[in-house]
C-alpha cells in the first residue's frame, strides 16, 4: 500500500508536475484544489472515516481560504497535528515563513525545489 501525499495546490500545471513526480516515486497522491475541501477531509479523518496521509505538501495561496488557516486546522486536529507539513508556495516572506515554522511546517520556496528534489525531502522526511 503506498503512502498518501495531499496535495493541496490551485495551479494546474503545478499539480500535473508534481503529482506524476510523486505518483512516479510510488506515492500516492490525493490533490485538493481547495481549503474548505481539505477541513472537510481533515474532519473525516477525525471521524475515523478517511485516512491520514503520511504528508500534506500545502499552498499558501488557495482561491478561498488563506493555507495557513488549513495548517492551522491541520495542527489542531488530534489525528493529523503530528503529519509533516511541507508549505509548498512561490510567496517568499520571513514573517509568514516563520508563522508556518511557528506551526511545526517546513517552508519550501517552489521555484527553488524542482520535482526531484521535493520527492528526495519527502522520502527523507517519512521514511
Amino acid at each position: 500500500m503506498p503512502k498518501t501525499i495531499f496535495l493541496i495546490e490551485d495551479d494546474t500545471m503545478t499539480i500535473e508536475v508534481y503529482k506524476t513526480a510523486l505518483e512516479s516515486a510510488g506515492f500516492g497522491v490525493q490533490v485538493f484544489t481547495m481549503g474548505q475541501d481539505v477541513l472537510k477531509n481533515i474532519a473525516k479523518i477525525e471521524a475515523g472515516e478517511n485516512k491520514i496521509p503520511a504528508l500534506i505538501l500545502l499552498d499558501i495561496i488557495l482561491p478561498d481560504i488563506d493555507g495557513t488557516q488549513v495548517l492551522e486546522k491541520i495542527r489542531q486536529n488530534e489525528k493529523t497535528k503530528k503529519v509533516p507539513v511541507f508549505v509548498f508556495t512561490n510567496y517568499s516572506n520571513p514573517e509568514l515563513e516563520k508563522k508556518c515554522t511557528d506551526f511545526n511546517a517546513e517552508y519550501i520556496i517552489k521555484t527553488n525545489c524542482p520535482p526531484s528534489n521535493l520527492v528526495k525531502l519527502i522520502k527523507e522526511k517519512i521514511r
